[in-house]
């Protein structure tokens, strides 16, 4: 079967290896000169820093991920770091770390998150109460999260915009 795929981000790279294994013929269609959708990096000039947009934090847990890369023989070009350390970037131009420090998860994200500078005190305790709800759910209530956008539950449970950006 001849397959037209439309879009070379993760998605439609992952079902085209996946159809191609499979026995069939896939056509990969994308507007942009370089495949990836939201997941690249590009090297600013101004500063010389390398920033990377979309899939670029991936962590022990992001197996699919991980086992994507693999198949695909590029891990190995991958910079993987012993501790989480990332920069986010607001809009204009602020940046704050969120880093892990040598803590067991999940308190190794308390430190950092205690000292993000992208986010009020006020909505740090929202979220910290958000946190703490979803820390007492059993399991199949985490699997309801499922059932609907997160950003609605996000919004039914107290989060205002600076939280859910």
């Amino acid at each position: 079967m001849n397959v037209a795929i439309v879009g070379a981000g993760l998605a439609g790279l992952a079902a085209g290896c996946e159809l191609s294994e499979r026995g069939h013929r896939v056509t990969l269609f994308e507007k942009r000169p370089f495949a990836g959708g939201k997941a690249y990096s590009f090297r600013d000039r101004e500063t010389s820093e390398t920033t990377d947009n979309g899939q670029h934090v991936f962590m022990q847990c992001t197996t699919a991920y991980t086992g994507f890369l693999r198949k695909l023989g590029t891990l190995h070009l991958t910079k993987r770091q012993k501790r989480l350390r990332v920069s986010v970037f607001a809009p204009d131009g602020r940046r704050a770390t969120i880093s892990a420090a040598a803590l067991p998860a999940p308190l190794h994200l308390l430190p950092s998150f205690v000292r993000y500078g992208h986010l009020s005190a006020t909505s740090k305790v929202r979220i910290g109460w958000l946190l703490a709800a979803v820390a007492r759910m059993n399991e199949r209530e985490r699997l309801s999260l499922w059932a609907a956008p997160f950003d609605d539950w996000l919004r039914a449970h107290g989060q205002r915009d600076e939280e859910v950006r």
